[in-house]
């Protein structure tokens, strides 16, 4: 991944990912058969949220697939950014 730009931007929330006060979430963007083409930095609690608020779990043209759910549950743990998991939303 290496050092954080001052012009990598949140696509989600349009924020600063080196003004996060928690380390940014990895989304990979794959191709059709799958393939991983590149990997862009979000903000992890606003995906999260806007998942949750939104009940869609497609972002940014990219349908999240349930590993992708699943770290993105971890990251939040991980990083302590609230009691959201989104596996726990999808059970209800």
């Amino acid at each position: 991944l290496g050092r954080l730009r001052l012009t990598d931007v949140c696509p989600i929330s349009s924020f600063p990912v080196c003004m996060l006060p928690y380390p940014p979430f990895k989304l990979f963007l794959k191709d059709t058969s799958g393939l991983k083409l590149s990997t862009v930095l979000v903000d992890g609690l606003i995906l999260a949220l806007q998942v949750l608020a939104k009940w869609q779990f497609e972002i940014l043209g990219i349908v999240l697939s349930t590993s992708e759910l699943h770290a993105l549950d971890n990251y939040l743990k991980r990083c302590k950014l609230g009691p959201f998991r989104i596996s726990h939303a999808l059970q209800l």
